[in-house]
């Protein structure tokens, strides 16, 4: 329990993280999971997969299953038709009106969490509101559309990923019964590692699989012809026994291309994942049953099919490019001297930041109180989107205490070496030596001052 408490709390950022890391862009780290990428004018802030230019209404709409489906039904496309539930007498009456098969789930949580699909009788739909009222007090009756559930990732109006979700099954090899073809699923390498994860096996002849081979007229001993696919979950994540397939963009009809595009585009998510369901993928939705069961406005990607996937995103990301001209200024650690050395880098140029102990200087006017140490002051700068170009003052102590906000440096100067009295001589070429061997490709200049 200790070390899971030490792992990363969003796949997405550590992704974003090491994408960063590779293309050499800076990343400051905030709190509740926020990062700041990039530098002055050009950096962007990032939580997961949403960004400064997400849409709060949209995040909003994508949270509600149920203002999902109205936005998209009031635009002609394809949106859930459901109804609202408090008890399981008002789910069994629901699925009534709106004709069997049905899906209960959970009106605000994502990733299938209290989800029962396909759902054929009056007990099914209460067992399965039940299921889902133990997630939320916000439950929906929905009329089931047959077919997979296919993520459609978009950024920035392109498609990054399509994948295919198959429910937990087995797939018939014309003489194994389902009981053995079960037995032999635990075996595979990626279900293997999920059920030492959770300590249970994620496929099993539980209550849920039998009623699903009663459903089709089943038994365990039934011999599926080969090729044949057999659900045995009601919900398609990883967690219970499904799996991702990856959908080469080519499979993929422009229609359904265009749709996901037009609600990232409705919802202001530069960032989204469109939960499409439809049998086969390679034909239009206007053509064939399918509905948008859910929007996603913070998906993850992950890198196990593709590890290049942050990095193409990040370099759409930063059009423009993701730096400014940033100049370190190695000063003495002495307020009376950091005063004159730092007063003729405060001009009054527009977009030009000082950082120092003292506080930041943008335009030449202070426009903050004082920071504890240098290394916080320039790393304020940088992220202040108002700054086209910097000049940070750290002192060698805190070079050697902290290090240096950035991996990066366009000038290293040493600003008025007369200034460091015989004591600091040391301690600067310590600083001077570090900062050497970290920033090969830059000069360490030394003014005389």
């Amino acid at each position: 329990m200790g070390l899971q408490s030490q792992l990363p709390k969003s796949i997405n950022n550590e992704s974003i993280r090491s994408a960063a890391l590779k293309l050499g862009i800076p990343c400051f780290n905030m709190p509740a999971g926020m990062l700041v990428l990039g530098m002055g004018e050009r950096s962007k802030w990032l939580q997961s997969t949403q960004s400064h230019a997400t849409s709060a209404i949209g995040v909003q709409i994508a949270s509600s299953k149920k203002l999902t489906a109205h936005v998209l039904k009031t635009c002609g496309l394809p949106g859930a038709i459901h109804e609202s539930v408090h008890s399981a007498e008002e789910a069994e009456m629901a699925a009534a009106r709106l004709g069997f098969p049905v899906v209960v789930k959970p009106e605000n949580l994502e990733r299938g969490v209290g989800v029962s699909a396909d759902l054929r009788s009056a007990s099914a739909v209460r067992r399965a509101f039940d299921i889902a009222h133990q997630h939320s007090d916000r439950i929906l009756v929905e009329r089931h559309c047959p077919g997979f559930t296919h993520r459609i990732s978009v950024f920035n109006r392109k498609i990054v990923r399509v994948s295919k979700r198959i429910a937990g099954g087995v797939v018939g090899d014309g003489h194994s019964s389902i009981r053995a073809l079960l037995l032999a699923e635990p075996q595979k390498l990626g279900n293997s590692r999920l059920q030492r994860r959770q300590d249970r096996p994620l496929l099993a002849l539980d209550d849920e699989a039998m009623d699903l081979l009663i459903q089709d007229q089943l038994t365990p001993e039934h011999v599926l012809e080969k090729g044949r696919y057999l659900r045995l979950r009601r919900r398609d994540n990883i967690n219970a026994g499904g799996r991702n397939e990856r959908i080469p963009m080519a499979h993929v009809h422009p229609d359904n291309v265009a749709l996901s595009i037009t609600i990232a585009d409705l919802l202001g998510l530069d960032f989204a994942g469109i939960d499409l369901i439809i049998h086969d993928i390679s034909n239009s939705w206007r053509d064939t049953p399918s509905l948008v069961c859910e929007v996603n406005s913070m998906p993850q990607l992950g890198v196990g099919s593709d590890p290049e996937a942050y990095v193409h995103i990040l370099q759409d990301f930063f059009p423009q490019g993701w730096s400014i001209p940033a100049r370190l200024i190695i000063v003495p650690d002495r307020e009376d001297a950091r005063t004159v050395v730092r007063q003729p880098f405060l001009e009054a140029n527009w977009g030009h930041g000082v950082s120092d102990i003292a506080g930041l200087w943008v335009s030449g006017k202070p426009v903050t109180k004082g920071f504890v140490y240098g290394f916080a002051a320039a790393q304020a700068l940088l992220m202040r989107p108002d700054v086209s170009r910097v000049d940070c003052l750290m002192s060698p102590q805190e070079i050697i205490q902290y290090g240096t906000p950035l991996a990066a440096w366009d000038d290293i100067t040493v600003a008025g070496k007369a200034f460091f009295k015989p004591a600091d001589q040391a301690i600067l070429a310590t600083a001077i030596h570090i900062l050497r061997h970290h920033h090969t490709t830059v000069k360490v200049h030394v003014e005389n001052a």
